[in-house]
Protein backbone atom coordinates (compact mmCIF):
# COMPACT_ATOMS: atom_id res chain seq x y z
CA UNK A 1 0.00 0.00 0.00
CA UNK A 2 2.79 2.42 0.92
CA UNK A 3 4.69 1.62 -2.29
CA UNK A 4 1.53 2.12 -4.36
CA UNK A 5 0.83 5.45 -2.68
CA UNK A 6 4.41 6.64 -3.25
CA UNK A 7 4.24 5.68 -6.92
CA UNK A 8 0.94 7.49 -7.30
CA UNK A 9 2.29 10.58 -5.52
CA UNK A 10 5.21 10.70 -7.95
CA UNK A 11 2.79 10.41 -10.87
CA UNK A 12 0.74 13.29 -9.47
CA UNK A 13 3.87 15.42 -9.11
CA UNK A 14 4.92 14.75 -12.71
CA UNK A 15 1.50 15.67 -14.07
CA UNK A 16 1.32 18.73 -11.83
CA UNK A 17 4.64 19.91 -13.27
CA UNK A 18 2.89 20.56 -16.58
CA UNK A 19 -0.20 22.42 -15.43
CA UNK A 20 1.20 25.96 -15.51
CA UNK A 21 4.70 26.05 -16.96
CA UNK A 22 3.62 26.31 -20.61
CA UNK A 23 1.71 29.46 -19.62
CA UNK A 24 4.23 30.78 -17.09
CA UNK A 25 7.09 30.64 -19.59
CA UNK A 26 5.60 33.43 -21.74
CA UNK A 27 5.52 36.56 -19.48
CA UNK A 28 9.30 36.66 -18.79
CA UNK A 29 9.85 36.52 -22.57
CA UNK A 30 7.59 39.49 -23.33
CA UNK A 31 10.35 41.79 -24.57
CA UNK A 32 11.94 39.08 -26.72
CA UNK A 33 8.61 38.12 -28.25
CA UNK A 34 7.79 41.73 -29.05
CA UNK A 35 11.17 42.31 -30.70
CA UNK A 36 11.34 38.95 -32.48
CA UNK A 37 7.74 38.61 -33.65
CA UNK A 38 6.47 42.18 -33.46
CA UNK A 39 3.66 41.35 -31.03
CA UNK A 40 1.67 44.10 -29.33
CA UNK A 41 0.94 44.34 -25.61
CA UNK A 42 -2.60 43.02 -26.08
CA UNK A 43 -1.31 40.11 -28.20
CA UNK A 44 1.16 39.18 -25.47
CA UNK A 45 -1.70 39.28 -22.96
CA UNK A 46 -3.75 37.01 -25.21
CA UNK A 47 -1.06 34.32 -24.97
CA UNK A 48 -2.02 34.04 -21.32
CA UNK A 49 -5.74 34.40 -22.00
CA UNK A 50 -5.97 31.77 -24.76
CA UNK A 51 -5.25 28.80 -22.44
CA UNK A 52 -7.70 30.17 -19.87
CA UNK A 53 -10.36 30.49 -22.57
CA UNK A 54 -9.67 26.88 -23.51
CA UNK A 55 -10.03 25.88 -19.86
CA UNK A 56 -13.40 27.58 -19.80
CA UNK A 57 -14.80 26.33 -23.10
CA UNK A 58 -13.35 22.83 -23.05
CA UNK A 59 -13.61 21.89 -19.37
CA UNK A 60 -17.39 21.53 -19.68
CA UNK A 61 -16.99 18.54 -21.99
CA UNK A 62 -13.77 17.23 -20.48
CA UNK A 63 -15.57 14.84 -18.14
CA UNK A 64 -17.67 13.54 -21.06
CA UNK A 65 -14.51 12.76 -23.02
CA UNK A 66 -13.07 10.96 -20.00
CA UNK A 67 -16.25 8.86 -19.66
CA UNK A 68 -16.14 8.04 -23.39
CA UNK A 69 -12.50 7.04 -23.88
CA UNK A 70 -11.35 6.40 -20.32
CA UNK A 71 -9.44 8.45 -17.76
CA UNK A 72 -5.97 7.08 -18.36
CA UNK A 73 -6.23 7.22 -22.16
CA UNK A 74 -7.42 10.81 -21.91
CA UNK A 75 -4.54 11.79 -19.64
CA UNK A 76 -1.94 10.17 -21.90
CA UNK A 77 -3.43 11.84 -24.99
CA UNK A 78 -3.53 15.23 -23.25
CA UNK A 79 0.13 14.97 -22.25
CA UNK A 80 1.18 13.96 -25.78
CA UNK A 81 -0.73 16.88 -27.32
CA UNK A 82 0.83 19.23 -24.77
CA UNK A 83 4.32 17.95 -25.61
CA UNK A 84 3.93 18.41 -29.36
CA UNK A 85 1.96 21.68 -29.35
CA UNK A 86 4.40 23.41 -27.04
CA UNK A 87 7.41 22.21 -29.05
CA UNK A 88 6.21 23.42 -32.46
CA UNK A 89 4.64 26.73 -31.46
CA UNK A 90 7.95 28.65 -31.54
CA UNK A 91 8.45 28.56 -35.31
CA UNK A 92 6.17 31.42 -36.39
CA UNK A 93 3.65 33.91 -34.98
CA UNK A 94 0.80 31.83 -36.40
CA UNK A 95 2.10 28.62 -34.84
CA UNK A 96 2.65 30.47 -31.57
CA UNK A 97 -1.07 31.20 -31.27
CA UNK A 98 -2.24 27.86 -32.67
CA UNK A 99 0.19 25.95 -30.48
CA UNK A 100 -0.90 27.95 -27.45
CA UNK A 101 -4.49 27.03 -28.29
CA UNK A 102 -3.68 23.30 -28.23
CA UNK A 103 -1.59 23.74 -25.10
CA UNK A 104 -4.70 25.20 -23.46
CA UNK A 105 -6.91 22.35 -24.70
CA UNK A 106 -4.50 19.73 -23.38
CA UNK A 107 -4.17 21.34 -19.95
CA UNK A 108 -7.97 21.75 -19.77
CA UNK A 109 -8.38 17.98 -20.06
CA UNK A 110 -5.65 17.36 -17.49
CA UNK A 111 -7.32 19.85 -15.12
CA UNK A 112 -10.53 17.82 -15.18
CA UNK A 113 -8.72 14.51 -14.95
CA UNK A 114 -6.71 15.19 -11.79
CA UNK A 115 -9.61 15.21 -9.25
CA UNK A 116 -11.03 12.09 -10.92
CA UNK A 117 -7.62 10.41 -10.76
CA UNK A 118 -7.25 11.16 -7.04
CA UNK A 119 -10.73 9.89 -6.16
CA UNK A 120 -10.25 6.82 -8.34
CA UNK A 121 -7.07 5.68 -6.62
CA UNK A 122 -6.93 7.19 -3.12
CA UNK A 123 -10.27 8.80 -2.16
CA UNK A 124 -9.41 8.71 1.54
CA UNK A 125 -6.24 10.76 1.02
CA UNK A 126 -7.73 13.52 -1.10
CA UNK A 127 -6.75 16.44 1.15
CA UNK A 128 -3.13 15.31 1.42
CA UNK A 129 -2.87 14.54 -2.30
CA UNK A 130 -4.55 17.82 -3.30
CA UNK A 131 -1.99 19.66 -1.18
CA UNK A 132 0.85 17.72 -2.82
CA UNK A 133 -0.56 18.41 -6.28
CA UNK A 134 -0.91 22.16 -5.85
CA UNK A 135 2.44 22.46 -4.05
CA UNK A 136 4.16 20.64 -6.92
CA UNK A 137 2.33 22.78 -9.45
CA UNK A 138 3.62 25.93 -7.77
CA UNK A 139 7.16 24.58 -7.37
CA UNK A 140 7.63 23.83 -11.07
CA UNK A 141 5.95 27.10 -12.04
CA UNK A 142 8.43 28.90 -9.78
CA UNK A 143 11.40 27.17 -11.35
CA UNK A 144 10.25 28.18 -14.83
CA UNK A 145 9.32 31.73 -13.79
CA UNK A 146 12.68 32.33 -12.15
CA UNK A 147 14.85 30.64 -14.75
CA UNK A 148 13.20 31.55 -18.05
CA UNK A 149 14.86 34.92 -18.61
CA UNK A 150 18.36 33.65 -17.87
CA UNK A 151 17.88 30.52 -19.94
CA UNK A 152 16.56 32.56 -22.87
CA UNK A 153 19.64 34.79 -22.78
CA UNK A 154 21.83 31.72 -23.32
CA UNK A 155 19.66 29.47 -25.49
CA UNK A 156 17.22 31.90 -27.13
CA UNK A 157 13.53 32.17 -26.41
CA UNK A 158 12.57 29.43 -28.88
CA UNK A 159 14.67 26.71 -27.26
CA UNK A 160 13.65 27.92 -23.82
CA UNK A 161 9.98 27.40 -24.66
CA UNK A 162 10.72 24.00 -26.19
CA UNK A 163 12.39 22.82 -22.98
CA UNK A 164 8.93 23.00 -21.40
CA UNK A 165 7.95 19.94 -23.45
CA UNK A 166 10.35 17.70 -21.50
CA UNK A 167 8.25 17.42 -18.28
CA UNK A 168 5.17 16.50 -20.35
CA UNK A 169 7.13 13.78 -22.16
CA UNK A 170 8.44 12.43 -18.85
CA UNK A 171 4.89 12.39 -17.45
CA UNK A 172 3.67 10.36 -20.46
CA UNK A 173 6.42 7.81 -20.00
CA UNK A 174 5.92 7.48 -16.25
CA UNK A 175 2.13 7.25 -16.54
CA UNK A 176 2.55 4.32 -18.94
CA UNK A 177 4.99 2.61 -16.56
CA UNK A 178 2.73 3.29 -13.58
CA UNK A 179 -0.31 1.73 -15.23
CA UNK A 180 1.65 -1.34 -16.29
CA UNK A 181 3.35 -1.98 -12.95
CA UNK A 182 0.94 -0.71 -10.29
CA UNK A 183 -2.12 -2.74 -9.23
CA UNK A 184 -5.34 -0.72 -9.35
CA UNK A 185 -6.35 0.65 -5.97
CA UNK A 186 -9.85 -0.45 -5.03
CA UNK A 187 -11.78 2.76 -4.39
CA UNK A 188 -13.10 3.18 -0.90
CA UNK A 189 -15.73 5.69 0.18
CA UNK A 190 -14.21 8.92 1.41
CA UNK A 191 -14.48 9.23 5.19
CA UNK A 192 -17.34 11.31 6.50
CA UNK A 193 -16.39 14.61 8.12
CA UNK A 194 -17.61 18.12 8.73
CA UNK A 195 -16.83 18.73 5.09
CA UNK A 196 -19.64 16.41 3.97
CA UNK A 197 -22.00 18.43 1.86
CA UNK A 198 -25.50 18.37 0.58
CA UNK A 199 -24.08 16.57 -2.46
CA UNK A 200 -23.54 13.53 -0.27
CA UNK A 201 -27.22 13.33 0.54
CA UNK A 202 -28.49 13.85 -2.97
CA UNK A 203 -28.60 11.59 -6.02
CA UNK A 204 -25.87 11.69 -8.61
CA UNK A 205 -28.00 13.57 -11.16
CA UNK A 206 -28.55 16.48 -8.75
CA UNK A 207 -24.91 17.60 -8.73
CA UNK A 208 -25.81 20.56 -10.94
CA UNK A 209 -28.62 21.54 -8.56
CA UNK A 210 -26.13 21.98 -5.74
CA UNK A 211 -25.71 25.72 -5.12
CA UNK A 212 -22.23 25.08 -3.70
CA UNK A 213 -21.06 23.94 -7.14
CA UNK A 214 -22.10 27.21 -8.76
CA UNK A 215 -20.60 29.28 -5.96
CA UNK A 216 -17.40 27.31 -6.42
CA UNK A 217 -17.45 28.14 -10.13
CA UNK A 218 -17.45 31.90 -9.42
CA UNK A 219 -14.93 31.47 -6.59
CA UNK A 220 -12.64 29.54 -8.94
CA UNK A 221 -13.06 32.14 -11.67
CA UNK A 222 -12.29 35.25 -9.66
CA UNK A 223 -9.24 33.77 -7.92
CA UNK A 224 -7.95 32.58 -11.29
CA UNK A 225 -8.56 36.02 -12.80
CA UNK A 226 -6.37 37.58 -10.10
CA UNK A 227 -3.65 34.95 -10.40
CA UNK A 228 -3.35 34.99 -14.19
CA UNK A 229 -3.46 38.77 -14.31
CA UNK A 230 -0.52 38.72 -11.90
CA UNK A 231 1.23 36.10 -14.03
CA UNK A 232 0.76 38.18 -17.19
CA UNK A 233 1.71 41.58 -15.81
CA UNK A 234 3.74 41.23 -12.60
CA UNK A 235 7.15 41.38 -14.34
CA UNK A 236 6.06 44.52 -16.20
CA UNK A 237 4.56 45.98 -13.03
CA UNK A 238 7.84 45.49 -11.19
CA UNK A 239 9.77 47.01 -14.07
CA UNK A 240 7.50 50.06 -13.95
CA UNK A 241 8.75 50.65 -10.40
CA UNK A 242 12.32 50.97 -11.65
CA UNK A 243 13.51 47.39 -11.21
CA UNK A 244 15.62 45.82 -13.93
CA UNK A 245 14.19 43.07 -16.12
CA UNK A 246 16.51 40.51 -14.51
CA UNK A 247 15.50 41.53 -10.98
CA UNK A 248 11.83 41.59 -11.92
CA UNK A 249 11.98 38.06 -13.31
CA UNK A 250 13.81 36.79 -10.23
CA UNK A 251 11.12 38.29 -8.00
CA UNK A 252 8.52 36.75 -10.33
CA UNK A 253 10.16 33.41 -9.57
CA UNK A 254 9.84 34.16 -5.86
CA UNK A 255 6.14 34.86 -6.44
CA UNK A 256 5.76 31.28 -7.65
CA UNK A 257 8.01 29.37 -5.27
CA UNK A 258 6.84 31.03 -2.07
CA UNK A 259 3.43 29.47 -2.62
CA UNK A 260 4.67 25.87 -2.41
CA UNK A 261 4.28 25.34 1.37
CA UNK A 262 1.12 27.45 1.53
CA UNK A 263 -0.59 25.49 -1.25
CA UNK A 264 0.29 22.27 0.56
CA UNK A 265 -1.21 23.35 3.89
CA UNK A 266 -4.17 25.43 2.68
CA UNK A 267 -6.55 22.44 2.22
CA UNK A 268 -6.36 21.87 5.99
CA UNK A 269 -8.74 24.82 6.36
CA UNK A 270 -11.40 22.71 4.64
CA UNK A 271 -12.25 20.81 7.82
CA UNK A 272 -15.09 23.01 9.06
CA UNK A 273 -16.86 26.35 9.14
CA UNK A 274 -14.63 28.13 11.67
CA UNK A 275 -11.41 26.86 10.12
CA UNK A 276 -12.34 28.02 6.63
CA UNK A 277 -13.52 31.39 7.96
CA UNK A 278 -10.08 31.92 9.49
CA UNK A 279 -8.39 30.80 6.28
CA UNK A 280 -10.45 33.16 4.10
CA UNK A 281 -9.74 36.09 6.42
CA UNK A 282 -6.00 35.44 6.23
CA UNK A 283 -6.20 35.21 2.45
CA UNK A 284 -8.04 38.54 2.20
CA UNK A 285 -5.36 40.18 4.33
CA UNK A 286 -2.72 38.59 2.14
CA UNK A 287 -4.28 40.03 -1.00
CA UNK A 288 -4.57 43.55 0.40
CA UNK A 289 -1.13 43.62 2.02
CA UNK A 290 0.46 42.11 -1.06
CA UNK A 291 -1.09 44.55 -3.53
CA UNK A 292 -1.02 47.85 -1.61
CA UNK A 293 2.75 48.58 -1.98
CA UNK A 294 2.34 48.55 -5.76
CA UNK A 295 0.19 51.68 -5.48
CA UNK A 296 3.11 53.67 -4.10
CA UNK A 297 6.73 54.39 -4.96
CA UNK A 298 7.98 51.40 -3.01
CA UNK A 299 11.55 50.13 -3.01
CA UNK A 300 12.89 46.76 -4.08
CA UNK A 301 12.77 45.21 -0.61
CA UNK A 302 9.17 46.24 0.02
CA UNK A 303 8.07 45.08 -3.42
CA UNK A 304 9.82 41.75 -2.93
CA UNK A 305 8.06 41.18 0.40
CA UNK A 306 4.74 42.23 -1.13
CA UNK A 307 5.27 39.83 -4.02
CA UNK A 308 6.03 37.01 -1.59
CA UNK A 309 2.81 37.69 0.32
CA UNK A 310 0.83 37.86 -2.91
CA UNK A 311 2.40 34.61 -4.14
CA UNK A 312 1.56 32.81 -0.90
CA UNK A 313 -2.00 34.13 -1.07
CA UNK A 314 -2.73 33.15 -4.67
CA UNK A 315 -1.26 29.68 -4.09
CA UNK A 316 -3.32 29.10 -0.95
CA UNK A 317 -6.64 30.13 -2.48
CA UNK A 318 -6.07 28.05 -5.63
CA UNK A 319 -5.35 25.04 -3.45
CA UNK A 320 -8.60 25.65 -1.55
CA UNK A 321 -10.56 25.93 -4.80
CA UNK A 322 -9.14 22.70 -6.24
CA UNK A 323 -9.65 20.81 -2.98
CA UNK A 324 -13.29 21.90 -2.87
CA UNK A 325 -13.89 19.86 -6.04
CA UNK A 326 -13.01 16.58 -4.35
CA UNK A 327 -14.59 17.63 -1.04
CA UNK A 328 -17.94 18.24 -2.75
CA UNK A 329 -17.78 14.98 -4.73
CA UNK A 330 -18.58 11.49 -3.46
CA UNK A 331 -17.46 9.57 -6.55
CA UNK A 332 -14.91 10.04 -9.35
CA UNK A 333 -17.78 10.68 -11.78
CA UNK A 334 -19.15 13.46 -9.57
CA UNK A 335 -15.66 14.92 -9.32
CA UNK A 336 -15.63 15.11 -13.11
CA UNK A 337 -19.00 16.87 -13.23
CA UNK A 338 -18.19 19.30 -10.44
CA UNK A 339 -14.69 19.96 -11.75
CA UNK A 340 -15.99 20.48 -15.26
CA UNK A 341 -18.65 22.94 -14.13
CA UNK A 342 -16.45 24.88 -11.72
CA UNK A 343 -13.46 25.08 -14.02
CA UNK A 344 -15.39 25.72 -17.22
CA UNK A 345 -17.28 28.74 -15.90
CA UNK A 346 -14.41 29.76 -13.66
CA UNK A 347 -11.79 29.91 -16.35
CA UNK A 348 -14.14 31.70 -18.73
CA UNK A 349 -14.31 34.41 -16.09
CA UNK A 350 -10.53 34.37 -15.67
CA UNK A 351 -9.70 34.35 -19.38
CA UNK A 352 -10.66 37.96 -19.94
CA UNK A 353 -8.55 39.46 -17.16
CA UNK A 354 -5.04 39.51 -18.74
CA UNK A 355 -6.27 41.05 -21.99
CA UNK A 356 -8.70 43.53 -20.42
CA UNK A 357 -6.11 44.70 -17.92
CA UNK A 358 -3.58 45.02 -20.73
CA UNK A 359 -6.03 47.17 -22.69
CA UNK A 360 -6.73 49.22 -19.54
CA UNK A 361 -3.02 49.87 -19.04
CA UNK A 362 -2.56 50.77 -22.70
CA UNK A 363 -5.32 53.39 -22.48
CA UNK A 364 -4.58 54.85 -19.05
CA UNK A 365 -0.80 54.26 -18.99
CA UNK A 366 -1.26 53.60 -15.28
CA UNK A 367 -0.33 50.37 -13.52
CA UNK A 368 -2.09 51.61 -10.38
CA UNK A 369 -5.46 51.12 -12.08
CA UNK A 370 -4.64 47.45 -12.58
CA UNK A 371 -3.68 47.08 -8.92
CA UNK A 372 -6.93 48.70 -7.78
CA UNK A 373 -8.98 46.39 -10.01
CA UNK A 374 -7.17 43.37 -8.54
CA UNK A 375 -7.89 44.57 -4.99
CA UNK A 376 -11.59 44.94 -5.81
CA UNK A 377 -11.62 41.44 -7.29
CA UNK A 378 -9.94 40.11 -4.16
CA UNK A 379 -12.65 41.53 -1.92
CA UNK A 380 -15.34 40.11 -4.22
CA UNK A 381 -13.65 36.71 -4.24
CA UNK A 382 -13.34 36.38 -0.48
CA UNK A 383 -16.94 37.56 -0.06
CA UNK A 384 -18.01 34.70 -2.31
CA UNK A 385 -15.82 32.41 -0.22
CA UNK A 386 -17.63 33.44 2.96
CA UNK A 387 -21.00 32.80 1.31
CA UNK A 388 -19.80 29.39 0.15
CA UNK A 389 -18.55 28.65 3.65
CA UNK A 390 -21.85 29.68 5.26
CA UNK A 391 -24.03 27.81 2.78
CA UNK A 392 -21.88 24.68 2.81
CA UNK A 393 -20.06 24.06 6.08
CA UNK A 394 -22.49 25.75 8.44
CA UNK A 395 -25.28 23.48 7.18
CA UNK A 396 -23.17 20.35 7.65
Amino acid sequence: MHKRFTSFALLLILIAANMRIAIIVIPPLTTMLQHSLGLSTSQIGSLTSIPLLCFGLFSAIGSLIIKKVGLHTTLITGLIVLTIANFVRVYSPTLLFIGTLFVGLAIAVLNIGIPILVLSWFPGDQIRLNGLYTASLNLFAAIVAGGTATTAQHLGWQHTVQLISIPALLAVIYLGIFLLRTPKQVAQPAPSSAATTETAATPHHSVYQNSAVWLLMVFMGVQSAIYYAAVAWLPSLLTSHGLSATTSNLIFGVFQIIGVPFSYWAPRFLTGYKQLRIGLTLILLGYLIGLTPFLFNSGTVVLTIATMILGATTAAIFSLAMSFITILANTPDEAGQIGGTAQSGGYLIASISPVLLGVLQSHTHSWSDIVIVLMILAVINITIGFVLNRNHFKRA
